[in-house]
């Protein structure tokens, strides 16, 4: 339209040649003063940060590099015709352990720009460590202590454990007792302790038969029409009983780690309290107005240590969105076109595609327990119509992670996290394993 307009104005051939010379690369764009002030478009979800420092050089021609321990750290990147300059900023941000940061350097008389992490995020990485560590020390010898204490004792107790007030794990306390001080430190470093029943301390036999001993089930397969079935086997605790095994190993999150213990009574059956130290609270109508009141004040001092969100919405965080609960399972996996729940991830890929604002995350699975990656949280129902600005307030909320506005990128932080690297923990989660890219995924059906 805007051809045959020009056309008749001042002549066919000379509007051809305007057009040629609109349409030619570089042409009436200005040459960045600056090879830094490039744009690029970044869509990461979950690589290593190697892997996104390779994009950014191919998208500039810029040289990037980092130092090793960075290289596998992740880091969600979701941005559009940004800057490396500002992307470079953010990056070094996330990268570091609050309150310290990563620092960029130059290098090869100024050709590359290398990711250093500067000596006080060390620093605060050993102290989140050492605290971690002496907090699970502490909770450890709390519940010890609480398993033999009187009713009335356990009111003392509420201010500091509520949870362990309310419901002291006495049995499991009971069978962690019977561990050695060697198969204590074993699990500390993050293995499992799996023992039979003749390699258990007479003590922790007594606890383990007072659950078994009546304990009697059969295990069968059933055919496809139900009328058939093969029973596989029977099992009778009084019979069975030197069959148990006791299984402690870490579990729930790395910022709060607690402990799994459990009698295997079978291949398919076992008795188990999954986090011994961190048991998870009542439903919020059954929770007795202290219990209530402890929790609320708990959860406030662990988010002043993340970030905080604005106090009210600005104009981008105003706009409508719908974030959907379920995904198709990407292609290539076994489910094809069966829905799968969105993780947080893909929960912030709908809203950076809806909205046009440059996001920076934590890569969190946010799994239930983080040591064997199951449980994965979601969330519960889908956003429809509503701001931005309330869609990041339920995500933090449903994934238990903290949120800010900052220079024009939402960040979008999580201390599980920071503890998981130190751990080196895997965060893939089991549907991720097999995904060969990560792009923005297709619009949710």
């Amino acid at each position: 339209m805007i051809h045959r307009t020009l056309a008749r104005r001042i002549g066919p051939a000379v509007a051809l040649a305007l057009a040629v010379c609109l349409a030619a690369p570089g042409v009436g764009q200005r040459k960045p003063a600056h090879p830094l002030d490039q744009r690029v478009d970044l869509a990461f979800a979950r690589p290593p940060l190697a892997q996104v420092l390779l994009e950014m050089r191919r998208q500039s021609q810029v040289e990037f590099t980092c130092d090793p321990i960075l290289s596998t750290r992740r880091v969600v990147v979701l941005a559009d015709h940004r800057s490396l300059r500002e992307v470079m900023q953010q990056i070094s941000r996330f990268t570091g352990t609050p309150p310290g940061l990563c620092e960029w350097d130059t290098r090869e008389e100024g050709r590359t720009y290398h990711l250093r992490e500067s000596r006080r995020s060390q620093d605060a990485h050993k102290l989140m460590r050492a605290a971690r560590d002496r907090a699970f020390e502490k909770q450890l010898q709390m519940v010890l202590a609480a398993s033999a204490m009187t009713p009335a004792q356990l009111v003392k107790l509420r201010q500091a454990s509520p949870i362990l007030a309310l419901r002291p794990p006495r049995s499991s306390a009971a069978l962690i007792r019977g561990l050695t001080a060697e198969q204590l430190r074993f699990v500390f470093r993050g293995g499992t302790v799996d023992l039979s029943f003749d390699e258990m301390r007479p003590e922790v036999q007594d606890v383990v038969l007072k659950f078994v001993r009546r304990r009697t089930y059969t295990v069968s397969t059933s055919s496809k029409d139900d009328k058939e079935s093969t029973v596989l086997y029977r099992y009778d605790g009084a019979r069975d009983f030197r069959s148990s095994r006791l299984v402690v190993r870490l579990s729930g999150s790395p910022d709060r780690t607690g402990l799994f213990v459990s009698i295997q009574t079978g291949p398919q059956s076992s008795l188990t309290n999954p986090n011994v130290l961190y048991r998870p609270a009542p439903p919020p109508e059954e929770q007795p107005h202290w219990l209530r009141d402890a929790l609320e004040k708990e959860d406030a001092v662990r988010r002043t240590r993340g970030l905080k969100a604005p106090a009210s919405e600005d104009q981008d965080l105003k706009a409508l969105v719908t974030i959907r609960r379920l995904l198709p399972i990407p292609a290539g996996q076994r489910s094809v076109g069966a829905p799968r729940v969105c993780s947080l991830v893909e929960c912030l890929e709908q809203l950076a595609r809806q909205i046009h604002v440059p996001i920076i995350a934590h890569f969190d699975p946010c799994f239930g327990d983080y040591y064997d990656r199951s449980g994965l949280r979601d969330l519960r129902a889908d956003l429809e119509n509503v701001t931005a600005y309330e869609a990041l307030k339920r995500m933090a909320a449903n994934f238990d992670v903290t949120w800010d506005r900052q220079e024009g990128w939402i960040r979008v932080w999580s201390e599980r996290t920071l503890y998981a690297e130190m751990d080196r923990m895997d965060l893939t989660p089991r549907w991720a394993v097999n995904r060969a890219a990560d792009p923005l995924p297709t619009e949710p059906r």
